[in-house]
Parts: structure tokens; C-alpha cells; sequence
């Protein structure tokens, strides 16, 4: 599978994802070397289904000081596990 198809898969995969699991999804992405391109590559395709899920709840967190989603988009935390 080239990159491309690679993308493409895993893209299709984050839009299937309940929102619960995005947001455990971003979650586990906590504590991952930064520095490592596909963490915040991750991050950000994540970021951005979560986005188009919810504008509203998205704004809301990125201008808070939450590190999280889940409180926004009416996740409990016991869900992320």
C-alpha cells in the first residue's frame, strides 16, 4: 500500500469512529514524542473530524486552556478507557 492509499485508509477509519472514541483516540496520543512527525499529523486528522462533527464544541475547547475534547463534545471521562 503506497502513502497515499495509507492516508486515505486511515482517514476513512477516523470517520467511522464514534465520537467517544476520538476522543479516547486523541487521548492516547498524550505522552507520544512530539517530535515524531505523525503524532501531531495524527493530532490534527483527529482534530479535524472532530471539528466537522461538532464546530461549535471545537471552538469551545481549542480557546479553552483543556488539553482534552471529551468534556466538550459531552464525553465522561470513565468512556476514554
Amino acid at each position: 500500500m503506497d502513502a497515499i492509499a495509507a492516508k486515505t485508509a486511515l482517514l476513512n477509519r477516523i470517520a467511522t469512529r464514534s465520537t467517544e472514541q476520538l476522543c479516547y483516540d486523541f487521548a492516547a496520543t498524550e505522552g507520544l514524542d512530539i517530535t515524531d512527525p505523525a503524532v501531531p499529523m495524527v493530532r490534527g486528522w483527529l482534530m479535524n473530524e472532530l471539528e466537522q462533527r461538532d464546530a461549535d464544541a471545537f471552538d469551545t475547547w481549542v480557546f479553552s486552556d483543556a488539553d482534552m475534547p471529551h468534556r466538550f463534545y459531552g464525553v465522561a471521562l470513565e468512556q476514554l478507557v
